[in-house]
């Protein structure tokens, strides 16, 4: 069952939607949606916190109109732990139909972690979300004897400073050394306690990025509204090519091998078995540079392609009936972020096989596997040859990947770290 959660200020504060104000003033809507069910602490926690998060974005950003609307989505969360990557596609799709800036999911269910013993908080600045989980803020989640009070000024106090903190990682600030910075990479539940500023660095930061944030966006444009899709998609990337690469290098896709097992093992496999082949030799050897180039341009974009359609990873449009801004950096962010992926794919398995090839197989025994290559085996040999073994191993590491467990690869392609 959905429903809407409003505080009273909001009900006029929040009233107009982004097309009625976005002409005449520089505003920014950050959706906070309240997934599953949750105790009164709780609710009366994230209420407080968000009237704490206004109040502080006003004061320091007072050239923008600061908006916190607040749902609640009951039906979400039914089980005490959740996988961070169900309730941002949750997010977005309520962030697309809303036409909020930012979403920021709240749940009291634990987040199940991949690379860590336990996650409070997953940011993903590819979707302009990020997931916090109340379970962990709760000073009985240690075994306090705090009473009703003191536990929701406690959960109060760090949902505001972990909001601060993911808003600051969907706009591209880096972690501080400084424990009372917003930005200080979070190691314990109490860290959040000293957390109360962004130093004067990220405040420029930040303020530049929110001017691009309230700018009126590319679908409230008449002329830009009616365009058809493909040269909306063209115009939206080239106005928002920095956000989309950025995004994508939260993600860090150059870790794909490291992170993808199964892909790994499939393109190593094939490097082997394809290096220790004399016919193998013979017919890359036999191909131009330009015609390998060509493969492995093919390679790169096809398994690509392949990768996010068999995943699943691009956001539908369930809840909207035309195109938007946000919705076209979404899934550029989320495309760029696979195809350097497994473009790293490509260049591990060509230095690779260059570096198999130099120590292993010497020219003699590769001018034996290759008679029509006359005279001597040249460096070029070597990487013609390379880049077609390469190429087939991006074909068979796409399979790999076809075969992971898709929330995780999901986890992998969207989210930017574990808080």
């Amino acid at each position: 069952m959905s429903q809407e959660v409003e505080t009273p200020e909001a009900l006029t504060e929040e009233s107009s939607t982004i097309f009625e104000t976005a002409i005449n003033v520089r505003l920014i809507e950050i959706g906070w949606m309240i997934a599953g069910r949750m105790d009164r602490e709780d609710l009366q926690a994230i209420f407080d916190a968000r009237i704490q998060a206004l109040a502080f974005l006003k004061e320091i950003f007072p050239q923008f109109e600061w908006r916190i609307p607040v749902v609640q989505r009951k039906e979400l969360v039914r089980s005490p732990r959740v996988e961070p990557v169900d309730l941002l596609e949750a997010g977005t799709i309520e962030l697309e139909a809303k036409h909020w800036d930012f979403v920021l999911v709240l749940t009291s269910a634990d987040l199940e972690s991949h690379f860590k013993s336990y996650t409070i908080a997953t940011p993903a600045r590819g979707l302009s979300a990020a997931v916090l989980s109340t379970s962990r803020l709760d000073p009985l989640a240690t075994f306090s004897t705090a009473t009703e009070e003191e536990r929701i000024h406690a959960m109060t106090r760090r949902i505001f400073a972990l909001f601060m903190h993911l808003l600051g990682h969907l706009n591209g600030l880096e972690h501080q050394e400084d424990p009372r910075d917003f930005m200080y990479d979070i190691d314990t539940i109490r860290d959040l306690d000293a957390m109360e500023r962004y130093n004067e660095e990220d405040l420029e930061i930040l303020e530049e990025e929110l001017s691009e944030v309230a700018d009126i966006r590319l679908e409230e444009k008449d002329r830009a509204a009616h365009r058809p899709p493909l040269l909306f998609y063209i115009q939206a990337i080239w106005h928002n090519f920095d956000d989309i690469w950025n995004a994508m290098l939260q993600v860090e896709p150059w870790t794909f091998p490291i992170k993808l097992t199964r892909l790994t093992t499939a393109a190593i496999s094939t490097l082997v078995i394809m290096s220790i082949t004399a016919e193998v030799w013979d017919l890359g050897m036999s191909l131009s540079s330009y015609t390998v180039l060509g493969l492995s341009l093919v390679s790169v974009f096809t398994t690509s392609y392949f990768i996010v359609h068999r995943q699943h990873l691009l956001t539908r449009r369930h809840v909207i009936r035309r195109l938007t801004e946000q919705f076209v950096i979404t899934n550029a962010s989320i495309f760029l972020t696979i195809l350097l992926g497994m473009l790293t794919v490509y260049l591990m398995l060509f230095l690779g096989t260059l570096l198999l090839g130099f120590t292993l197989f010497r020219p003699e025994i590769v001018a034996e596997w290759a008679p029509l290559q006359q005279g001597h085996i040249s460096l070029r040999d070597y990487m013609v040859f390379a880049g077609f073994v390469s190429s087939f191993g991006v074909f068979l590491s796409a399979l790999g990947a076809s075969f992971e467990e898709s929330t995780y690869f999901k986890h992998i392609a969207f989210v930017d770290e574990e808080t």
